[in-house]
């Protein structure tokens, strides 16, 4: 009989551990969802400010086109094609601001009226690079003034200064 109640008090000890194991787990896995969430959610408010900020100043009858040349800039790159690079693209295509290249992480994927160069690749030297994916900003900069001598702009400080 004591061998049962040693197996039994064995086996519950075991599935108390078990599942001890299995809500830190889970618990952990909960957190970096609530994390990666909390991430994408400051990532697309500082998407809607630009875009706010972007209207605005067109509004104004300003443009990111105007603040470049202003600054003397007249042959761009763009970093991050997704929507806001796109956008950018899009409003100096027929103005006096080149842009050069893009470039992106994704490059393999992205399909624009512009060469497309991950960022490992060989650049071209250009006036400025401006930054779109602005969550990210500073590791860019960090990373592209290594490569490129030229100021590395992000897109938020543009249409906050256009």
């Amino acid at each position: 009989m004591t061998r049962i109640v040693k197996l039994l008090f064995l086996f519950i000890i075991g599935a108390v551990c078990g599942i001890a194991v299995d809500e830190l787990s889970l618990g952990r896995m909960k957190t970096k969802s609530i994390d990666k969430a909390v991430d994408m959610n400051r990532k697309f408010y500082e998407f809607y400010k630009i875009l706010l900020r972007w209207l605005k100043v067109h509004q104004d009858g300003r443009s990111v086109t105007s603040y470049l040349k202003k600054h003397g800039y007249k042959r761009i790159a763009i970093y991050g094609m997704k929507e806001l690079g796109v956008a950018l693209l899009d409003e100096l295509k027929d103005s006096e601001i080149e842009v050069a290249y893009t470039i992106d992480r994704d490059a393999d994927n992205i399909y624009v009226a512009a060469d497309v160069y991950k960022p490992d690749e060989k650049l071209e030297p250009v006036d400025a690079v401006v930054v779109t994916a602005v969550h990210f900003y500073y590791e860019i900069k960090n990373d592209m003034s290594k490569k490129l001598d030229c100021p590395i702009l992000s897109l938020e400080e543009i249409v906050w200064e256009a």
